[in-house]
Protein backbone atom coordinates (compact mmCIF):
# COMPACT_ATOMS: atom_id res chain seq x y z
CA UNK A 1 0.00 0.00 0.00
CA UNK A 2 1.42 3.29 -0.87
CA UNK A 3 2.25 6.11 1.77
CA UNK A 4 0.08 9.24 1.09
CA UNK A 5 2.95 11.07 0.06
CA UNK A 6 3.12 8.75 -2.92
CA UNK A 7 -0.50 8.53 -3.01
CA UNK A 8 -0.68 12.13 -3.39
CA UNK A 9 2.47 12.37 -5.99
CA UNK A 10 0.92 9.44 -8.46
CA UNK A 11 -2.36 11.43 -8.58
CA UNK A 12 -0.31 14.61 -9.75
CA UNK A 13 -0.31 16.45 -6.41
CA UNK A 14 2.26 18.05 -4.90
CA UNK A 15 2.98 16.91 -1.58
CA UNK A 16 3.14 19.64 0.45
CA UNK A 17 2.72 19.26 4.54
CA UNK A 18 -0.22 21.32 4.53
CA UNK A 19 -1.97 18.34 1.54
CA UNK A 20 -0.48 15.47 3.83
CA UNK A 21 -1.62 16.62 6.68
CA UNK A 22 -5.18 17.55 5.20
CA UNK A 23 -5.00 14.14 3.61
CA UNK A 24 -4.27 12.30 6.73
CA UNK A 25 -7.16 13.53 8.78
CA UNK A 26 -9.69 12.68 6.25
CA UNK A 27 -8.01 9.38 6.18
CA UNK A 28 -8.31 8.94 9.47
CA UNK A 29 -11.49 10.56 10.70
CA UNK A 30 -14.32 8.14 8.98
CA UNK A 31 -16.49 10.50 9.76
CA UNK A 32 -16.97 12.21 6.31
CA UNK A 33 -15.58 15.45 7.54
CA UNK A 34 -16.57 18.81 6.23
CA UNK A 35 -14.01 21.60 5.28
CA UNK A 36 -14.88 23.14 9.36
CA UNK A 37 -14.05 19.93 10.91
CA UNK A 38 -10.91 19.50 8.92
CA UNK A 39 -9.56 23.21 9.53
CA UNK A 40 -10.18 23.13 13.28
CA UNK A 41 -8.84 19.66 13.60
CA UNK A 42 -5.75 21.11 12.03
CA UNK A 43 -5.59 24.66 12.71
CA UNK A 44 -3.16 24.42 16.00
CA UNK A 45 -0.58 21.84 14.00
CA UNK A 46 -0.79 24.56 10.69
CA UNK A 47 -1.10 27.91 12.44
CA UNK A 48 -1.19 28.94 8.69
CA UNK A 49 -4.26 27.14 7.95
CA UNK A 50 -7.29 28.98 6.80
CA UNK A 51 -10.82 27.33 5.42
CA UNK A 52 -10.01 28.16 1.63
CA UNK A 53 -6.91 26.12 1.76
CA UNK A 54 -8.50 23.37 3.37
CA UNK A 55 -11.61 23.79 0.96
CA UNK A 56 -9.19 24.23 -2.17
CA UNK A 57 -6.72 21.15 -1.51
CA UNK A 58 -9.97 18.73 -0.73
CA UNK A 59 -11.64 19.69 -4.29
CA UNK A 60 -7.88 19.35 -5.32
CA UNK A 61 -8.32 16.03 -4.32
CA UNK A 62 -11.72 15.15 -5.36
CA UNK A 63 -10.57 16.08 -8.93
CA UNK A 64 -7.77 13.80 -8.87
CA UNK A 65 -9.95 10.67 -7.94
CA UNK A 66 -8.79 10.84 -4.29
CA UNK A 67 -12.07 11.85 -2.41
CA UNK A 68 -15.72 11.95 -3.52
CA UNK A 69 -17.81 15.27 -2.31
CA UNK A 70 -20.88 14.40 -0.85
CA UNK A 71 -24.17 17.17 -0.83
CA UNK A 72 -25.56 15.86 2.30
CA UNK A 73 -29.75 17.08 2.93
CA UNK A 74 -28.68 20.40 4.45
CA UNK A 75 -26.57 21.90 1.59
CA UNK A 76 -23.22 21.03 3.41
CA UNK A 77 -20.33 19.28 1.55
CA UNK A 78 -18.61 16.68 2.76
CA UNK A 79 -15.32 14.55 2.09
CA UNK A 80 -15.57 10.88 1.66
CA UNK A 81 -12.29 8.33 0.23
CA UNK A 82 -12.98 6.62 -2.73
CA UNK A 83 -11.04 3.16 -1.52
CA UNK A 84 -13.89 1.24 -2.06
CA UNK A 85 -17.61 1.34 -3.61
CA UNK A 86 -20.32 2.24 -1.75
CA UNK A 87 -23.15 4.08 -0.76
CA UNK A 88 -24.20 6.48 1.64
CA UNK A 89 -27.35 6.68 4.70
CA UNK A 90 -28.08 10.08 5.99
CA UNK A 91 -29.73 10.00 8.92
CA UNK A 92 -32.05 13.01 8.73
CA UNK A 93 -32.26 13.55 12.83
CA UNK A 94 -28.53 14.30 13.30
CA UNK A 95 -27.13 14.46 9.68
CA UNK A 96 -24.63 11.49 10.58
CA UNK A 97 -23.47 9.82 7.41
CA UNK A 98 -22.91 6.14 6.97
CA UNK A 99 -21.30 3.85 4.37
CA UNK A 100 -23.74 1.28 3.34
CA UNK A 101 -22.49 -2.18 1.23
CA UNK A 102 -21.87 -1.71 -2.41
CA UNK A 103 -25.05 -4.67 -3.25
CA UNK A 104 -27.65 -1.90 -1.58
CA UNK A 105 -27.91 -0.05 -5.36
CA UNK A 106 -30.55 1.48 -6.77
CA UNK A 107 -31.69 -0.65 -9.67
CA UNK A 108 -32.46 0.87 -13.64
CA UNK A 109 -30.69 2.18 -16.65
CA UNK A 110 -29.68 5.71 -17.47
CA UNK A 111 -31.87 6.73 -20.12
CA UNK A 112 -30.72 6.98 -23.73
CA UNK A 113 -28.25 9.74 -24.22
CA UNK A 114 -26.78 9.15 -20.73
CA UNK A 115 -23.69 8.66 -19.50
CA UNK A 116 -23.14 7.44 -15.82
CA UNK A 117 -19.21 7.80 -14.76
CA UNK A 118 -19.52 8.98 -10.82
CA UNK A 119 -22.76 7.06 -9.71
CA UNK A 120 -23.26 7.98 -5.98
CA UNK A 121 -26.94 6.63 -4.12
CA UNK A 122 -27.85 8.31 -0.84
CA UNK A 123 -30.36 6.73 1.20
CA UNK A 124 -31.95 8.98 3.56
CA UNK A 125 -33.30 8.00 6.76
CA UNK A 126 -33.20 7.52 10.67
CA UNK A 127 -30.46 5.60 11.80
CA UNK A 128 -30.47 2.63 14.21
CA UNK A 129 -28.93 5.04 17.29
CA UNK A 130 -31.76 7.27 16.45
CA UNK A 131 -34.88 5.28 16.65
CA UNK A 132 -33.69 3.88 19.54
CA UNK A 133 -34.35 7.43 21.11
Amino acid sequence: MLGIKEKLAKHGITPSMQRLLIYQYILRERNHPNVDMTYSALREQIPALSRTTVYNNATLFAEKGLLFTLLTNTAETRYDLTEYPHSHFICLRRGTIYNIPPDIQVEGEMPDGFSLEKPQVYFQGTCKDCREI
